[in-house]
């Protein structure tokens, strides 16, 4: 049916550019980090507010801390966007083109498929809502070379905390949704192909009977 391969192509979209921008995120907090650090010379960086600059070291996690930062906040819109239009074909197939999941809704497969779907969006939703604001929080108060000793010394590990949470459960999606995309071919088949096979079936008829 060709409202069922819209719904796919819909379908498929979404989840590659789901997965795409996850990997283009890895790409760039690489390319961030390695062009701040290969900068040969003095780096500083001086905030209003702050009793101090920021130098080598310390200006350059900033630096590129806060652009791989800027990166995953539009990138978590972006998911939020994906996972929502991915839930709509997601329901659609299960409630219109039941005939095309492979084993029935009801089959692991397909728990399993939507699983792989399932957590990457609690993942986001939790970056968004508990990892980002923690991560914005402690680093500010880590960099803040004013902050006295035992503040400061608590604010590097809570944002270690919120840091290594944020890499370890992006990466974790990332593994999801390339799992889902992958096992996509044994999760649908091709409804199409019967309904073709009656059409031809009904044009030759058709031209029987004007023959005859």
């Amino acid at each position: 049916m060709t409202d069922f391969r819209l719904v796919q192509s819909l379908y498929l979209l979404l989840l590659g550019l789901w997965l795409g921008a996850m990997v283009m995120l890895v790409l760039g907090a690489t390319a961030a980090f390695g062009f701040v650090r290969g900068i040969d010379g003095v780096m500083l960086v001086s905030l209003n507010g702050w009793s101090e600059p920021l130098v080598d070291s310390n200006a350059e996690g900033f630096l590129a801390g806060g652009m791989v930062g800027a990166m995953l906040g539009n990138l978590a819109w972006l998911q939020v966007v994906c996972a929502a239009g991915l839930a709509l074909c997601v329901g659609a197939q299960f409630l219109w083109y039941r005939s095309a999941l492979v084993g029935g809704p009801g089959a692991k497969r397909q728990g399993l498929r939507v699983f792989l779907l399932a957590v990457p969006l609690l993942i986001v939703l939790f970056n968004l809502f508990v990892v980002t604001p923690g991560i914005d929080r402690w680093r500010d108060q880590k960099y803040d070379l004013s902050t006295p000793a035992d503040a400061h010394e608590l604010a590097e590990r809570k944002f270690a905390l919120y840091h290594g949470l944020s890499t370890k459960t992006y990466g974790v999606s990332t593994l999801m949704l390339a799992a889902a995309l992958l096992m996509t071919p044994w999760c649908f088949r091709d409804q199409a192909e019967p309904e073709n096979r009656t059409a031809d079936f009904a044009d030759d008829a058709d031209r029987d009977r004007e023959t005859t």
